[in-house]
């Protein structure tokens, strides 16, 4: 049914639109709330301005719910921009909680109306003061999400850029330098402006035969990061594990993916493993890159640009990152890339 909706409009995914919900229902429930306080006229519609505030908190919680999805079903996004989508998410919670706080404090009034006007006006009050912290927070996330589409263009179908801009490239490329035949190559000049070439990321041929248990640690530490390996599988079968976050054994974070099975999220804790996430994985091609996003409190497992699972934890320290693998067999390890994420 998701399916055919999205395929009867023009949007991505349906956070866009459910968001709409919570943003109508929260500033006319206030307003009406508001409006109750300081004038008798409003108080007929107390049993409306209760359903009001729970229409904006279903609203708000379907939001969440399909951000949620919506961040998790975006493919290839840039390590710099999960921090962001982090912090979306964040205040997208927070405005929810505020919603649902002004709701629980309306249906409240239901239960202190016979203790008198003053209990009933006091609760009233806690709960305009709620609906404004909520409606300060859907702003916030807003602002962040209006960033990660007008700025990053996440979720934007990159068929849609590419119009303008590849008329525009196919132009530049064909003009021909003064003095020089039509279709000649045009000599290349230290004062030509344009952008700087990317660095590009040292590869590696690194074979390894595995019988037990391998474990390889980079140097530096960070908080806050991505980490990828691109890994080209021979006849290994086992559990590769990317650690971030690491100072130990016993004090530690990983992404263990066990081949063709699961992919799991893990913290361990004074040698005791919390799993904070596992999902099923679909069979791996021979050559995978499997990558770990940490920005703040959201945890993501990445295989091959597609977000495979997502977990949350407290950041924590800064810690090494590195690869454990377990199994046995043999395997290449092709690419190692740490990007870090700021979260501030």
């Amino acid at each position: 049914m998701l399916t055919s909706i999205l395929e009867a409009t023009s949007l991505p995914n349906l956070h866009p639109a459910i968001v709409h919900f919570a943003l109508a229902f929260l500033p006319l429930a206030l307003l009406l709330d508001l409006g109750s306080l300081v004038s008798t006229r409003f108080r007929s519609l107390q049993h409306s301005v209760t359903g009001l505030y729970g229409l904006a908190a279903l609203g708000a919680w379907a939001a969440v719910l399909a951000g949620e999805r919506a961040a998790d079903g975006l493919v290839g996004v840039e390590p710099s921009i999960q921090a962001e989508i982090g912090r979306h998410s964040d205040w997208g919670h927070y405005a929810l909680y505020a919603i649902l706080a002004s709701f629980a404090l309306r249906l409240a009034t239901l239960v202190v109306a016979k203790r008198g006007s003053t209990a009933v006006r006091l609760v009233r009050t806690l709960s305009v003061i709620c609906g404004f912290v909520a409606l300060a927070t859907i702003g916030r996330a807003a602002d962040f999400g209006g960033g990660l589409v007008f700025r990053h263009a996440v979720g934007v179908d990159p068929s849609a850029l590419a119009g303008s801009e590849g008329e525009e490239y196919t132009e530049s490329t064909e003009q021909t330098a003064a003095g020089t035949d039509a279709g000649a190559p045009v000599p290349e000049s230290d004062d030509t402006e344009g952008p700087a070439p990317k660095e590009a990321t040292p590869s590696l041929e690194l074979p390894l035969e595995i019988s037990g248990s391998t474990t390889i640690l980079l140097p530096g530490t960070l908080e806050d990061l991505q980490f990828e390996a691109r890994v080209e599988r021979l006849d290994f079968e086992g559990t590769i594990e990317l650690l971030y976050r690491y100072h130990s054994v016993d004090e530690s974070n990983s992404l263990a993916v066990v081949m063709g099975e699961t992919a799991s999220l893990i913290q361990t804790r004074q040698g005791s493993d919390e799993v904070l996430s596992r999902d099923p994985l679909e069979d791996l091609a021979p050559e995978v890159t499997i990558a770990v996003s940490a920005a703040g409190r959201h945890l993501k497992g990445i295989v091959d640009g597609h977000t495979v699972t997502h977990g949350h934890a407290s950041p924590g320290e800064a810690g090494s990152a590195g690869l454990r693998i377990r199994g046995t067999g043999r395997l290449r390890i092709l690419e190692l890339r740490i990007v870090p994420i700021g979260s501030q």
